[in-house]
Protein backbone atom coordinates (compact mmCIF):
# COMPACT_ATOMS: atom_id res chain seq x y z
CA UNK A 1 0.00 0.00 0.00
CA UNK A 2 1.42 3.09 -0.88
CA UNK A 3 2.31 6.42 1.73
CA UNK A 4 -0.20 8.90 1.15
CA UNK A 5 -0.22 12.75 1.41
CA UNK A 6 -2.19 14.85 3.71
CA UNK A 7 -4.39 15.78 0.78
CA UNK A 8 -4.90 11.97 0.83
CA UNK A 9 -3.12 11.13 -2.57
CA UNK A 10 -0.41 9.01 -3.05
CA UNK A 11 3.14 11.00 -2.97
CA UNK A 12 4.10 11.66 -6.66
CA UNK A 13 7.87 11.07 -8.13
CA UNK A 14 8.42 14.10 -10.21
CA UNK A 15 10.31 13.42 -12.96
CA UNK A 16 11.06 17.17 -13.46
CA UNK A 17 11.13 20.44 -11.61
CA UNK A 18 7.85 21.74 -13.93
CA UNK A 19 6.19 25.45 -12.98
CA UNK A 20 3.52 23.93 -11.20
CA UNK A 21 5.21 22.45 -8.62
CA UNK A 22 5.29 25.43 -5.77
CA UNK A 23 7.11 23.29 -2.79
CA UNK A 24 10.58 21.84 -2.79
CA UNK A 25 12.63 20.51 -0.02
CA UNK A 26 16.20 20.20 0.10
CA UNK A 27 18.65 17.56 2.23
CA UNK A 28 15.86 15.43 1.59
CA UNK A 29 18.05 12.17 2.65
CA UNK A 30 15.63 9.03 2.99
CA UNK A 31 12.90 10.80 4.62
CA UNK A 32 9.75 12.12 2.89
CA UNK A 33 8.19 14.56 5.56
CA UNK A 34 8.08 17.00 2.24
CA UNK A 35 6.62 14.89 0.14
CA UNK A 36 4.07 14.28 2.11
CA UNK A 37 3.26 17.37 3.96
CA UNK A 38 3.77 19.91 1.20
CA UNK A 39 2.18 18.30 -1.78
CA UNK A 40 3.39 18.44 -5.03
CA UNK A 41 6.95 18.92 -3.27
CA UNK A 42 10.23 18.27 -5.07
CA UNK A 43 12.11 16.54 -3.04
CA UNK A 44 16.46 16.54 -3.50
CA UNK A 45 19.64 15.87 -1.88
CA UNK A 46 23.27 16.71 -2.70
CA UNK A 47 23.38 13.20 -3.95
CA UNK A 48 21.10 10.19 -4.11
CA UNK A 49 21.37 7.32 -1.70
CA UNK A 50 22.50 3.89 -2.12
CA UNK A 51 18.98 2.15 -1.94
CA UNK A 52 16.80 1.69 -4.57
CA UNK A 53 14.13 4.79 -5.07
CA UNK A 54 10.09 4.36 -3.88
CA UNK A 55 8.99 3.98 -7.52
CA UNK A 56 10.61 0.56 -7.98
CA UNK A 57 7.93 -0.53 -5.31
CA UNK A 58 4.56 0.29 -6.17
CA UNK A 59 2.43 -1.50 -3.92
CA UNK A 60 4.33 -1.63 -0.77
CA UNK A 61 7.15 0.84 -0.42
CA UNK A 62 6.24 1.76 3.24
CA UNK A 63 7.53 -1.33 3.71
CA UNK A 64 10.79 -1.26 1.73
CA UNK A 65 14.20 0.50 2.16
CA UNK A 66 14.24 2.81 -0.07
CA UNK A 67 14.21 6.86 -1.02
CA UNK A 68 11.57 9.47 -2.46
CA UNK A 69 13.82 11.95 -4.11
CA UNK A 70 13.30 14.01 -7.22
CA UNK A 71 16.64 14.92 -7.66
CA UNK A 72 20.16 15.83 -6.93
CA UNK A 73 20.32 19.69 -5.83
CA UNK A 74 22.77 21.73 -3.89
CA UNK A 75 21.20 24.44 -1.86
CA UNK A 76 23.34 27.01 -2.85
CA UNK A 77 23.77 26.64 -6.36
CA UNK A 78 20.59 25.29 -7.54
CA UNK A 79 20.03 24.73 -11.51
CA UNK A 80 17.13 26.81 -11.45
CA UNK A 81 18.04 30.51 -11.66
CA UNK A 82 15.21 32.92 -10.82
CA UNK A 83 12.49 30.45 -10.05
CA UNK A 84 10.77 30.98 -6.85
CA UNK A 85 9.00 28.50 -4.07
CA UNK A 86 5.90 28.51 -1.91
CA UNK A 87 7.43 26.37 0.32
CA UNK A 88 11.19 25.55 0.89
CA UNK A 89 11.55 22.23 3.31
CA UNK A 90 14.73 21.42 5.05
CA UNK A 91 14.92 18.65 8.06
CA UNK A 92 17.98 18.21 9.82
CA UNK A 93 20.32 19.84 7.63
CA UNK A 94 23.99 19.76 7.89
CA UNK A 95 26.64 22.22 5.77
CA UNK A 96 23.28 24.14 4.81
CA UNK A 97 22.06 26.58 7.82
CA UNK A 98 23.36 28.54 10.86
CA UNK A 99 26.71 27.18 11.69
CA UNK A 100 28.25 30.67 12.31
CA UNK A 101 28.11 34.29 11.28
CA UNK A 102 28.98 34.12 7.32
CA UNK A 103 26.88 30.40 7.06
CA UNK A 104 24.21 31.85 8.19
CA UNK A 105 24.58 35.16 6.13
CA UNK A 106 24.78 32.73 2.74
CA UNK A 107 21.77 31.07 3.70
CA UNK A 108 19.63 33.81 4.12
CA UNK A 109 21.05 35.28 1.08
CA UNK A 110 19.77 31.77 -0.76
CA UNK A 111 16.33 31.94 1.01
CA UNK A 112 15.70 35.22 -0.17
CA UNK A 113 16.19 34.18 -3.14
CA UNK A 114 13.94 31.34 -3.39
CA UNK A 115 11.20 32.34 -1.27
CA UNK A 116 8.29 33.66 -3.40
CA UNK A 117 6.79 36.58 -1.77
CA UNK A 118 4.35 35.05 0.34
CA UNK A 119 6.14 31.83 0.97
CA UNK A 120 7.96 30.36 3.91
CA UNK A 121 10.76 27.88 5.11
CA UNK A 122 10.40 25.69 7.80
CA UNK A 123 13.14 23.86 8.87
CA UNK A 124 13.22 20.96 11.19
CA UNK A 125 16.29 20.04 13.54
CA UNK A 126 17.43 19.39 16.65
CA UNK A 127 18.95 22.14 19.31
CA UNK A 128 22.16 19.90 19.43
CA UNK A 129 22.80 20.70 15.81
CA UNK A 130 24.90 23.50 15.13
CA UNK A 131 23.57 23.72 11.56
CA UNK A 132 20.03 24.38 12.08
CA UNK A 133 19.69 25.55 16.41
CA UNK A 134 17.30 28.42 16.51
CA UNK A 135 20.05 29.96 19.07
CA UNK A 136 22.88 29.92 16.28
CA UNK A 137 20.38 31.17 13.95
CA UNK A 138 18.83 34.53 16.84
CA UNK A 139 22.52 35.45 17.24
CA UNK A 140 23.75 35.58 13.90
CA UNK A 141 20.95 37.09 11.86
CA UNK A 142 20.97 40.12 14.57
CA UNK A 143 24.79 40.34 14.64
CA UNK A 144 24.28 40.69 10.57
CA UNK A 145 21.82 43.28 11.31
CA UNK A 146 23.60 45.09 13.67
CA UNK A 147 27.11 45.14 11.56
CA UNK A 148 25.39 46.43 8.82
CA UNK A 149 25.59 43.22 6.92
CA UNK A 150 21.85 41.87 5.72
CA UNK A 151 18.94 44.14 6.10
CA UNK A 152 15.83 42.49 8.95
CA UNK A 153 13.56 41.27 5.83
CA UNK A 154 12.53 38.10 7.33
CA UNK A 155 10.20 37.23 10.16
CA UNK A 156 10.99 34.50 12.33
CA UNK A 157 9.55 32.31 13.85
CA UNK A 158 10.38 29.16 16.92
CA UNK A 159 7.90 26.49 17.75
CA UNK A 160 9.44 24.29 19.94
CA UNK A 161 8.35 20.25 19.45
CA UNK A 162 7.79 18.46 22.59
CA UNK A 163 7.26 14.46 22.42
CA UNK A 164 4.07 14.00 21.84
CA UNK A 165 3.96 16.85 18.62
CA UNK A 166 2.97 15.13 15.14
CA UNK A 167 5.96 15.30 13.51
CA UNK A 168 8.37 14.07 16.45
CA UNK A 169 5.40 10.93 16.40
CA UNK A 170 5.24 10.76 12.69
CA UNK A 171 8.30 10.70 11.21
CA UNK A 172 11.69 9.62 11.34
CA UNK A 173 14.51 11.94 10.60
CA UNK A 174 18.31 11.04 10.69
CA UNK A 175 21.66 12.05 10.58
CA UNK A 176 23.04 12.86 7.09
CA UNK A 177 24.94 9.95 5.63
CA UNK A 178 25.17 8.14 9.39
CA UNK A 179 21.69 6.37 9.38
CA UNK A 180 21.33 7.15 13.03
CA UNK A 181 17.55 8.46 13.96
CA UNK A 182 17.78 11.72 15.25
CA UNK A 183 14.93 13.93 17.20
CA UNK A 184 13.89 17.27 16.08
CA UNK A 185 12.70 19.72 19.18
CA UNK A 186 12.82 22.83 16.89
CA UNK A 187 10.76 24.02 14.22
CA UNK A 188 11.52 27.24 12.68
CA UNK A 189 9.22 29.25 10.29
CA UNK A 190 10.92 31.44 7.93
CA UNK A 191 9.10 34.43 6.25
CA UNK A 192 9.67 37.32 4.02
CA UNK A 193 8.64 40.50 5.97
CA UNK A 194 5.95 42.23 3.40
CA UNK A 195 6.60 45.84 2.64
Amino acid sequence: MPIFDINGQPLVHHLELVREIKNIEFCGGTGFFGKKEFPLCYSTDLVLPKMEHFTKFPDDYEKQSCHYLDGVCDFYNPPFNGRTFDNIVICNPYEVGFNGKYQTKNFLSKVQQLLDKNGKLTLLGSSKNPWSKFKNLNKYYYKLIEEGEVTDVFNIDLQKLEEDHYYRSNYKFYVTGLGQETIPDELIIIRKKIA
